[in-house]
């Protein structure tokens, strides 16, 4: 029967070229592992080496067990495990590779449940209907920017510093980030980088940088923290 079925999907591609006439040579056939026991490609110039795999598209090579891959020439995964389920093994991808020299994945979702996003992610507003958000989703909207559910209700997501030092957010927003400084040492005035705003705490002390600078010229004033 395992015989049979191989024939069957290796030969399979011949219905579509007798309907449409196209030459069968310039096909590229996919290619089953002898290793494994199912696999199920619809496209072409498939290679599949994980069992219970499914390939979908073009060029698209699947090495895990039960991994989905659509798409056209995604990356190759390596070290997956091709008979058994790993969490750290790829479960789902989409390849937007061009051929075969030029492989590149979209998406990736492993079998923990960890995404991999390879390019911008464009967010909207929630809406959902009557159902409530859980805490930690995203929305985006024109009025309040970037937004995170937390509590009951839609919050800004703070965000660290850029580069140039300015603070992301609308105008005339309160801005003051804190961290922890380290307990090693203490802030002093023209040493460290900050940015105007900025606040770090140590045991005994909070520091405000009232003068920013990524260079080393910014300016920071300590304020003693009462112990109760």
């Amino acid at each position: 029967m395992k015989e049979l079925i191989d024939t069957l999907w290796r030969e399979y591609y011949g219905l579509y070229v007798e309907k449409y006439n196209s030459d069968p040579e310039k096909w590229l056939l996919n290619a089953f592992s002898p290793e494994i026991d199912f696999g199920q490609a619809i496209g072409q110039d498939h290679q599949l080496e994980g069992n219970r795999s499914v390939a979908i598209g073009q060029g698209l090579v699947t090495k895990a067990f039960m991994e989905l891959a659509l798409g056209a020439y995604g990356l190759i995964p390596e070290g997956q495990d091709p008979e058994e389920w790993n969490p750290l093994d790829l479960l789902f991808s989409i390849g937007n590779g061009l051929d075969k020299d030029n492989r590149s994945n979209a998406l990736e979702v492993f079998k923990s449940g960890l995404v991999k996003i390879y390019n911008g992610l464009l967010i909207g507003k929630y809406e959902h209907g009557e159902v409530v958000p859980i805490n930690g989703m995203l929305q985006y909207t024109a009025e309040d920017g970037l937004q995170q559910w937390k509590d009951g209700v839609w919050a800004d997501l703070l965000i660290d510093a850029p580069s140039d030092g300015k603070p992301y957010g609308r105008e005339n927003d309160l801005w003051i980030p804190i961290a922890r400084a380290p307990d090693s040492g203490e802030r002093k005035t023209g040493i460290d980088p900050g940015y105007f705003g900025q606040q770090s705490i140590t045991d005994d002390y909070l520091y405000t940088c009232v003068q920013g600078g990524l260079a080393g010229e910014a300016i920071w004033k300590k304020s003693i923290l009462m112990h109760t």
